[in-house]
């Protein structure tokens, strides 16, 4: 999947390939003909960021030593088969709360970028196109 950007900052929609983020850049950002247009690959996040069990954890010890001082201190001292336990766990309840409320990620992240053109207008598209590179190739032409 790849992503396309006027600026190398914003990047816009996700094609397929190559050839179609090039199409998208002329049809979706509205570029012309042989135009300078970004390329990224598209990083899918998955279900995006989540707590992990050690989150989880460090969140509830803070809690009750806010709540209940230095009485609380050893409290969820747990082993790694325990924080794996519930690492395993909340996994799942997060990823069902997420798709229960439809709140799965709509962004994603951008990988490697190359500078590329649009692709040139063929014969019959330098007639009606009226991009800068379609005139001065009908102005050369004359």
């Amino acid at each position: 999947m790849f992503s396309i950007s006027r600026d190398n900052e914003r990047f816009h929609g996700t094609y397929a390939t190559v050839k179609e983020a090039l199409q998208g850049a002329m049809d979706d950002l509205g570029l012309g003909h042989r135009e300078a247009v970004w390329v990224g690959e598209v990083i899918d996040p998955g279900l995006g960021p989540r707590p992990d069990a050690d989150d989880l954890l460090e969140l509830a010890r803070d809690r009750a030593g806010d709540e209940y001082g230095e009485c609380a201190e050893d409290w969820l001292d747990v082993g790694k088969l325990e924080e794996a336990e519930l690492d395993a766990e909340f996994a799942k309840v997060w990823e069902a709360w997420l798709k229960k409320h439809d709140l799965t990620p709509r962004f994603w992240g951008i990988g490697k970028v190359e500078q590329l053109a649009t692709p040139r207008a063929s014969e019959e598209e330098v007639k009606t196109c009226h991009c800068d590179d379609c005139d001065a190739w009908r102005k050369a032409a004359a």
